[in-house]
């Protein structure tokens, strides 16, 4: 399964959770909103990220990676996003002034098994979604979702 089919399917899936979708990226598109990090005192400099997913539900924020496997290269990058939430945060709250979340939480989705789900917390990783089957009828297991953001 490749990138784009993993990023269709958890759309779906949170759209079935009843989070609103306020971007989404497909893979090499560049086609998302981005966001800023690092720690240049030039913001414009400062390194550009852009999340495969931005949703949006009761004053928070989830902001996922999504890949075709599990890698640990994502856990590391979602990390680097975590060190910068205020900022992030910040950031998306100006981008989307009428939500004004609270709260951001950082998730990964993926395709296949998890080799590095043991090491989720030191990862600063709020929730892991795996997809066992692309759209049209999706199936989707929560590995990790210690905050209940699944209920």
């Amino acid at each position: 399964m490749i990138e784009e089919s993993v990023t269709k399917a958890v759309i779906f899936f949170l759209k079935q959770h009843k989070w609103e979708i306020l971007d989404y990226d497909f893979p090499g598109s560049g086609t998302g909103r981005n966001f800023r990090i690092g720690s240049d005192e030039d913001f414009k400099k400062r390194k550009r990220v852009i999340p495969d997913i931005i949703a949006y539900k009761n004053n928070t924020i989830l902001w996922f990676e999504n890949k075709d496997r599990d890698t640990i290269a994502d856990y590391k990058k979602v990390f680097s996003f975590s060190l910068e939430r205020k900022n992030l945060l910040e950031q998306i709250n100006q981008v989307y002034p009428d939500k004004l979340a609270s709260n951001l939480f950082f998730a990964i989705a993926h395709f296949g098994e998890s080799k590095y789900l043991k090491k989720v917390t030191e990862y600063n990783i709020s929730t892991i979604l795996q997809v066992v089957s692309p759209l049209p009828t999706p199936q989707i297991n929560i590995l990790f979702d210690p905050l209940v953001i699944f209920s």
